[in-house]
């Protein structure tokens, strides 16, 4: 029997839905899902981006738990290790994206020749309206 062909939204849910706990940065989901669906992302990058969210969900629980209205608490920055990583990626797609996506962009686009692919990244994040960066 075939498995059904699932969105890349619907792949990320999956992942979220392996937690009872929120993500702290849901802008980061509907865009690397948009990112996906438009190729920019590939099938061996795709897998790592849905580990890493895995990952980040895993250290969130821990790290960043929940008051009993859901909120989460922000105790740690775990992305603080890699505020130059997220910053670069911002640069060089040209937009204030996601923190957890700027990351993820960063780690498998870090070592692209030329701008033609960051271009498209900051394409998708212009239509998603997310701000300039400056």
């Amino acid at each position: 029997m075939e498995k059904p062909v699932s969105t890349p939204m619907e792949e990320l849910q999956a992942v979220l839905g392996r937690y009872d706990h929120q993500f702290d940065e849901p802008d980061t989901i509907s865009f690397i899902a948009k990112l996906r669906q438009k190729g920019i992302i590939k099938d061996t990058e795709w897998e790592q981006m849905l580990k890493w969210l895995d990952e980040a969900m895993r250290s969130l629980k821990e790290e960043m738990p929940e008051d009993e209205n859901r909120n989460i608490l922000i105790i740690t920055g775990i992305r603080n290790a890699d505020w130059i990583r997220i910053v670069h990626a911002q640069r060089l797609a040209g937009y204030c994206m996601p923190s957890w996506a700027s990351l993820w962009l960063w780690w498998i686009g870090n070592d692209r020749e030329g701008g033609k692919w960051w271009k498209k990244v900051g394409a998708v994040a212009k239509t998603m309206k997310f701000p300039p960066f400056e």
